[in-house]
């Protein structure tokens, strides 16, 4: 039984470090959204000012 408790209370550790790490990445990605997304468009490549996944597959056809 105690080995029980000890893996429940670890998945629970990490589903709420991850649940903390993915609400940061959220809040940090919005701030940067809601000012000019300086930190966000230092990204830049080719003219986007995100990158799409043209920019990290650049080979398509015709357009």
């Amino acid at each position: 039984m105690e080995t029980q408790s000890r893996i429940g209370l670890f998945a629970i550790t990490a589903a709420l470090l991850q649940a903390l790490l993915f609400f940061i990445y959220i809040g940090f990605v919005r701030y940067d959204t809601f000012y000019d997304g300086t930190i966000w468009n230092q990204t830049k490549q080719q003219g986007h000012d995100t990158p799409t996944l043209r920019d990290y597959y650049p080979i398509h056809v015709n357009n």
